[in-house]
């Protein structure tokens, strides 16, 4: 009878320690769980800023103010064309 008690005990024993580690592990996983989606959350933040700087920086007239100012580009005076039709080429 005492064998039987012992057995039971150290089973009973065994199984709340399982099951306080299970909790305490489901517990900490939980944590865990929520610094990651603050983490996503800022980087996903940062992403939508570096975006929107990306935009803002290949705007065409910014490109256009930038190669002026710092590169001293300009428009060409004259442009001259030269239109080749389908007989010139064959001659």
């Amino acid at each position: 009878m005492r064998a039987k008690a012992l057995i039971f005990l150290f089973v009973f024993i065994s199984m709340t320690m399982i099951h306080l580690w299970l909790n305490s592990y489901i517990i900490s996983a939980g944590y865990r769980s929520n610094e990651l989606a603050k983490e996503l959350n800022e980087i996903r933040g940062k992403n939508r800023q570096r975006m929107a700087e990306i935009a803002s920086a290949s705007h065409l007239g910014k490109i256009e103010a930038k190669a002026r100012s710092q590169l001293n580009m300009v428009y060409p005076e004259k442009v001259n064309f030269i239109v080749i039709t389908g007989e010139a080429q064959h001659k």
